[in-house]
């Protein structure tokens, strides 16, 4: 074998040429040879894709931008136009139903006070709260209680009404136009009041027109009288060094400015004005209760100083007729309606649908309203039949 030429090995045979090698040198004879360096095969480099950009959140803000946009203006055009037509519909069927027909009210039937499908009917018509003659958190707005005594007197399946009475009283004229309304309804249906907790002053002015009076022996009633209010404000004005200036037609044209004090003549007048008031409550009292005569009668008992009285006392006093609950209040006045069966229903405010979508029947609430409604209801120079210990909460 020659050391030099060494027998050739099978190898995989390659596309490239094998280098040249250069010739040993004597000394590099002897040594073994070193082994060529591995030659990897020769592959086949595939070129890969690009990596794929995924779809930024700039993108999608972009689309929810849009879409939001769209949902808006649809919005925006939908809502006028479900109310114009919301309008004209009940409009439509306000002329369908006539002048005298139908009304903003819907009923409730209240369970367990008879049979449900029962024809006959007994409206309670709530008055709770301050009664005013406009609306408000807490207050029982006179206009909406004269309109569901006026729906139940025109309602022929309703035989009867009773008006259940939680109140201090209110304006004067506000309790007026109750008045008045019970007495229209009372020429064709029978009206009991049911006295619950509070039913004094302009509260039993209201309930001094129906046929029966029903109170709880320790419900508080009576405060029969008139009351006007005003805050002055003078000696203050005069400490912080302020005055107020007013130019006016005659002497008392601001004789309820709280800027100055009152003069002799002013407070005169301002009395009878508030003594002319008390004398129409009594003349509503004497009207009332078959226990007094006329209104000298009524401005000689004991309570037309003014006192608050207890169910009993008013009983004893002839304000009032019975001692009971409303279920007495309801027994008798289904005895006042003839007798027979007859269920209890309520009156709720049907709110229109163009007012509900366009937000016009919502309450506003105002930091007025955390104000108790017996404060926020006195006003200035406003007659008053109200027990005036609820203006303070009960305290002084």
């Amino acid at each position: 074998m020659d050391p030099v030429n060494p027998p050739q090995t099978d190898r995989p045979s390659t596309d490239e040429p094998t280098p040249l090698r250069p010739e040993p040198s004597v000394s590099q004879a002897a040594s073994p040879p070193s082994p060529a360096p591995h030659t990897p095969p020769p592959g086949y480099w595939q070129m890969m894709p690009p990596p794929r950009r995924g779809r930024g959140c700039l993108f999608y803000c972009f689309l929810l931008f849009v879409l939001a946009s769209l949902a808006g203006f649809a919005l925006f055009v939908a809502t006028p136009l479900m109310a114009f037509l919301a309008v004209g519909q009940e409009t439509m069927h306000e002329l369908a139903k006539g002048s005298d027909g139908g009304s903003g009210f819907q009923e409730s039937y209240v369970p367990g006070s008879g049979p449900p499908d029962c024809s006959r009917k007994i409206a309670l018509i709530g008055v709770k709260g301050v009664i005013l003659s406009r609306s408000g958190r807490g207050f029982a707005n006179a206009g909406r209680i004269v309109a569901e005594i006026d729906q139940a007197r025109l309602d022929r399946a309703v035989v009867a009404v009773i008006l259940d009475l939680d109140t201090p009283g209110g304006e004067v004229t506000a309790s007026d136009e109750i008045h008045r309304a019970v007495q229209r309804c009372r020429k064709r249906k029978p009206v009991v009041s049911c006295m619950r907790s509070l039913a004094a002053s302009g509260g039993y002015y209201v309930a001094a027109g129906s046929d029966w009076i029903v109170a709880n022996r320790h419900t508080l009633t009576g405060s029969i009288g008139v009351l006007i209010n005003s805050l002055n404000y003078a000696e203050l004005m005069t400490r912080l060094g302020l005055k107020m200036e007013t130019i006016k037609s005659g002497e008392m044209k601001d004789i309820l400015s709280g800027s100055r004090p009152r003069t002799e003549s002013e407070h005169q007048y301002m009395q009878e004005l508030v003594q002319e008031a008390f004398h129409e409550f009594a003349a509503i009292v004497a009207a009332g209760r078959e226990e007094y005569a006329d209104v000298d009668a009524v401005l000689a008992a004991d309570f037309a100083d003014g006192r608050i009285l207890t169910g009993r006392a008013a009983k004893e006093a002839g304000l009032v007729d019975q001692l009971g609950y409303l279920d007495d209040a309801v027994d008798k006045a289904r005895e006042l309606a003839g007798g027979g069966s007859a269920k209890l229903i309520r009156y709720r405010h049907r709110v229109p649908l163009s007012k509900l979508l366009l937000g016009l029947d919502a309450e506003q609430v105002t930091p007025t309203a955390l104000v108790p409604a017996e404060l926020r209801a006195m006003r200035a120079g406003c007659l008053f039949a109200i027990w005036p210990r609820a203006l303070t909460g009960g305290t002084e």
